[in-house]
């Protein structure tokens, strides 16, 4: 098997904001978000303000964004996604919170249909508070996609299996590891989606660790919750 290096390891400049004298931003603004799942730009969550702002300060951010006709692209609907699926949750139980492996199950739904196998989750209730779902749920989405491109799930006998703990002192302890794919090599720099998983993460005062075993890509995450 060949050695991979990942979109994590791609490099990405600095976050942005949204600043007027940016085009990308004026488009944005511009949209009628209140018609979509995630609604208007005053009331999204820090999470995916942390989203916007990597797509943002990439070098070619329409390429990311807008397709033609400026219709949404699968860079963002993906993600944005995520976040619709996790607001379902939420309406269940009038915003208190969603449980931890309902969002597994949602995110990793699509890569085990075909064999059930490929996806092992293992970890007790957790009810996860609005903010910290969010970010757990965008996290899976990246852990997932890049393993769809370029790790365990990008071949037919690739695994991953997601496990979690709950200390009594509230500290979530979330573990992905894959086997089975191309084999990996550590990247020289850190890239788009690793990039995002910090940040989310780091937002609810988390810790993310990434091991680039060559059997594959391991990520630890350690957050209260």
């Amino acid at each position: 098997m060949s050695a991979f290096r990942s979109e994590f390891g791609a490099e990405t400049p600095a976050a942005t904001t949204l600043s007027p004298s940016c085009e990308m931003a004026r488009l944005i603004r511009e949209k009628d978000w209140s018609q979509t799942p995630i609604g208007p730009v005053e009331q999204w969550s820090p999470t995916l303000k942390i989203m916007v702002d990597f797509l943002l300060a990439n070098r070619f951010p329409l390429l990311l964004w807008w397709g033609p006709q400026y219709g949404l692209k699968q860079a963002i609907e993906g993600r944005i996604r995520a976040l619709a699926l996790v607001h379902s949750l939420f309406v269940e139980t009038r915003w208190i919170g969603a449980d931890l492996s309902t969002i597994a199950a949602q995110e990793l739904a699509p890569y085990s249909t075909k064999n059930e196998s490929r996806i092992r989750v293992d970890g007790p209730p957790v009810l996860l508070e609005p903010n910290a779902a969010q970010a757990i749920a965008v996290t899976l989405h990246e852990l997932a996609t890049n393993a769809t491109k370029y790790g365990a799930l990008s071949g037919a006998d690739g695994r991953v299996d997601l496990q979690w703990s709950h200390d009594a002192d509230g500290l979530l302890k979330l573990r992905w590891m894959e086997s089975g794919g191309p084999a990996v090599r550590p990247p020289t720099r850190k890239g788009f989606g690793g990039r995002i998983i910090e940040q989310v993460i780091a937002q609810q005062k988390g810790k993310t660790a990434f091991e680039w075993r060559k059997e594959g890509v391991v990520c630890e995450i350690a957050v209260q919750a």
